[in-house]
């Protein structure tokens, strides 16, 4: 389970790029293609070092001026779903 205190980072199996401002992927050991949007994108950013959620969701919050409290909530979704796709993997 994941908290704000869970470190995450990429998985070094997936391959990524920027096209048009935006981050695509693909995970190389299912073959997969992944999209993400502009805050996404951010985020994916965010964890190409090893971070904590709590350390990204400020970051988040500071940068799209939303309510902390649902963006964290949304925060921990997408990286659960990112995760789910093995796409981010706990540190």
């Amino acid at each position: 389970m994941l908290d704000f205190t869970s470190n995450v980072m990429l998985n070094d199996k997936v391959v990524s790029t920027m096209v048009d401002g935006e981050i695509v992927m693909m995970d190389a050991d299912s073959g997969s293609y992944y999209a993400l949007n502009s805050v996404g994108t951010f985020i994916w950013e965010l964890v190409k070092e090893r971070r904590k959620v709590g350390d990204i969701a400020i970051e988040v919050a500071r940068a799209f001026d939303v309510v902390k409290e649902k963006s964290d909530q949304e925060l921990v979704q997408f990286l659960e779903k990112l995760m789910s796709e093995n796409l981010v993997i706990m540190a």
